[in-house]
């Protein structure tokens, strides 16, 4: 692998926010979980936000790793 067949700067910056996110929404859903329901905290608008995050970060991921040439 040469430098060219890497994640561009603006690739990886990209999936190191997503990650970030995604760590986020993990940190909110567990304390979620461990608070008491009447709060009004809207759980199906929570999972909807971490799926589509979810999402994005395996279509970051994807891009940069299809740029990535295995040829030999």
């Amino acid at each position: 692998m040469n430098a060219s067949e890497l994640p561009s700067e603006k690739e990886q910056d990209d999936l190191i926010q997503n990650v970030q996110q995604a760590e986020q929404l993990k940190r909110q859903e567990q304390q979620a979980s461990s608070v008491d329901w009447t709060a009004g905290i809207d759980v199906v608008s929570l999972t909807s936000d971490a799926i589509s995050l979810a999402s994005d970060v395996i279509e970051t991921v994807g891009d940069a790793l299809g740029n990535i040439d295995l040829s030999f």
